[in-house]
């Protein structure tokens, strides 16, 4: 007996490592939520998800923190970036990709569009504990209700500087004051119009609601709104506040990944390369960064140099039509000798005097400028002007239009980086 007993001692602490490592999900289909539940020890790590769509080839990505001191956590899956990394098969029918095309090189960011998952398979991972299981298996019988409910009620923004009263009555102890346009947190309306607000340090008290506006907390459906209207940052803000830290996490990144793209067209690379290191995983967000180190703003003038000729009575005229990517020309005499160096911003131009003669021309396109010596490093496009550029009377006028990447007004063969 004492054997017996001994043995199923042995087996039970066997057994409990392995159930204690594993993660637990259920899957909501109405709001679109998985529910995880996950071992105490891997809060605060990095959870890998991958969601593989029943279309065979197409699997979303992401990596998200879990939060501290939590045990389990819903992911609204149809609020959660993700990215995506591209198959052979279609998958228009089950990702949202805002600014994006059929054509985008993976990575993309993506959304899940609503019922595109079905019976796909999900996979999660943090540190050894791992989820694997197809939505479909892990259907939750009963109807969702969040797991944590917040007692915010909206926030209170006051038009004025307000009076806050331990009680809801003007007659009450003072105790602070809101200041006007701030916004506080709210969680009680009396009938009198009394706000219960939070004030900086948690000090929570009564101010009269007639002195502002309480904007009320957002729903789940208005959460998902902002973020189809492209509005992250709000979007964020708002699963914050619904307790939806995962989606409020992804799109942040996503914000992050759109903001470093537009400080990208502008030049403005280091505030592209912070937002970049904000989106973290999402995309391309880290090879975008990666690439931008060591990188220099546009230059200010179009003329990095210039040979200053006394009978400059001819003219080039150089066009950069295309609206994505910047140009660095350079021009030499029929000699090899420098004649002029150019930076033309996207859709840029600029105008050069020479005297009569025969010169050349090559050119690189890209939009990430790393200097004279670089230009734009190896992923840049480089290329050369076959024919001479003839100017054999004085007051003549060149054109050369670089309409896009690939293509010129003129006949070009392409170069490599170091050749150029």
């Amino acid at each position: 007996m004492k054997k017996q007993m001994a043995l199923i001692v042995a087996l039970i602490w066997l057994l409990v490592p392995a159930c204690a490592e594993s993660i637990l999900g259920e899957w909501f289909e109405s709001p679109g939520c998985l529910r995880v539940i996950f071992p105490r020890e891997a809060a605060g790590k990095r959870m890998d998800v991958a969601l593989s769509l029943p279309n065979g080839g197409v699997v979303l990505n992401q990596s998200v923190i879990l939060p501290l001191g939590e045990t389990s956590v819903d992911m609204p899956l149809y609020d959660m970036a993700f990215t995506w990394t591209k198959g052979e098969a279609a998958a228009n029918d089950l990702f949202i990709a805002y600014e994006s095309d059929d054509n985008s090189s993976p990575p993309l960011a993506v959304f899940l569009k609503e019922g595109a998952p079905g019976t796909a398979h999900i996979a999660l991972e943090a540190g050894h504990s791992k989820l694997s299981a197809s939505l479909s298996s892990l259907a939750a019988a009963d109807v969702y209700r969040p797991l944590r409910v917040t007692d915010k009620i909206g926030t209170f923004v006051p038009r004025v500087n307000g009076n806050v009263r331990r009680e809801p009555s003007a007659a009450a102890e003072r105790i602070g004051m809101a200041h006007a346009l701030e916004e506080y947190a709210c969680f009680e309306r009396t009938d009198a119009n009394w706000l219960l607000i939070e004030l900086p340090g948690a000090v929570r008290g009564y101010i009269s609601g007639n002195l502002g506006e309480l904007l009320k907390l957002s729903t789940l459906l208005d959460a998902r709104a902002l973020r189809e209207q492209g509005r992250f940052a709000l979007a964020a803000q708002s699963y914050d506040e619904l307790l939806y830290p995962l989606a409020a996490q992804t799109l942040r990144q996503w914000d992050a990944l759109n903001r470093g793209d537009i400080h990208l067209g502008r030049g403005d690379y280091l505030d592209a390369r912070q937002q970049y290191l904000a989106a973290g995983e999402l995309g391309d967000a880290a090879a975008k960064a990666r690439a931008l180190e060591g990188a220099t703003p546009y230059p200010d003038d179009a003329v990095l140099f210039i040979e200053d000729y006394e009978d400059g009575t001819c003219e080039i005229l150089i066009k950069a039509e295309d609206k994505q990517h910047a140009r660095f020309v350079k021009i030499v005499d029929d000699a090899g000798s420098p004649v002029a160096r150019l930076f033309l911003k996207p859709a840029g131009e600029c105008s050069i005097a020479v005297r009569p003669g025969k010169y050349r021309l090559s050119h690189a396109a890209g939009t990430i400028w790393y200097g004279e010596d670089l230009a734009f490093g190896p992923q840049g496009l480089y290329a050369r002007v076959e024919q001479d550029l003839i100017l054999d009377a004085p007051a003549l006028r060149m054109t050369i239009s670089l309409a896009s990447r690939e293509k010129t007004n003129v006949q070009t063969e392409t170069i490599g980086w170091r050749d150029f």
